[in-house]
């Protein structure tokens, strides 16, 4: 029941950002503007946890209209840490967000502070290898993918410098929930799945160029 829940309001969400974004056909030219921008500040918050976890996102926005945005973001990244004896803890992790974006002012065009709503698709494939709790103890190995949804509410300013120059601050909280764990490899060791629901953040700082 979960699963399909989560799956069915991931869908609509996408139908939805889909929808919006087929409208652009019929905008005229000087509307049909769009932003190309990636996070500058993910690799900082990835980067203060003991995970090392490269990453890179890409945003596309696209305006319609005069106050209202879509844009969608993918996000990549992968960790690996030692954990206990002898062990370690690897993986990726791949982020898909459809966003919706109302600008407030009524004067400046596609700029200024805005509200928002977020889907989010998070898929989490980990491999966590470690010794037992004794030098004679056989070593633990489990392989698994995560599978989450989340949804939330988004504010935040764009501004643009020299016309091109996107600058944009995006702030954002929903709730994520764990719906599907697919186990790959399982050696030695217990795994018990929790799908208690999140607290789910996004804080970006977005530079990009409009098009």
């Amino acid at each position: 029941m979960k699963f399909s829940k989560h799956i069915f309001l991931l869908i609509f969400a996408l139908f939805l950002f889909a929808k919006l974004f087929s409208q652009v056909n019929t905008l005229k030219k000087t509307n049909s503007a769009f932003v190309l921008k990636t996070d500058i500040l993910s690799p900082i918050i990835f980067n203060i946890s003991d995970y090392i976890l490269p990453n890179f996102s890409i945003t596309c926005e696209k305006f319609i209209k005069k106050r209202h945005s879509i844009q969608l973001t993918g996000l990549y990244a992968w960790f690996d840490k030692k954990s206990g004896y002898k062990g370690q803890t690897k993986g990726q992790i791949f982020e898909i967000i459809p966003d919706y974006k109302f600008y407030l002012s009524r004067k400046k065009m596609q700029k200024g502070f805005y509200i928002g709503a977020y889907a989010k698709y998070i898929r989490n494939h980990t491999i966590d290898e470690e010794q037992g709790p004794y030098p004679y103890s056989p070593m633990m190995y489990l392989e698994y993918i995560e599978h989450e949804t989340a949804f939330g509410g988004l504010t935040g300013y764009q501004f643009y410098i020299k016309k091109r120059l996107v600058i944009d601050f995006l702030l954002g909280f929903g709730r994520a929930q764990l719906y599907k764990v697919d186990i790959i490899k399982k050696e030695h060791i217990q795994f018990s799945d929790d799908y208690s629901g999140y607290l789910d953040a996004q804080f970006a700082i977005n530079i990009g160029y409009k098009f």
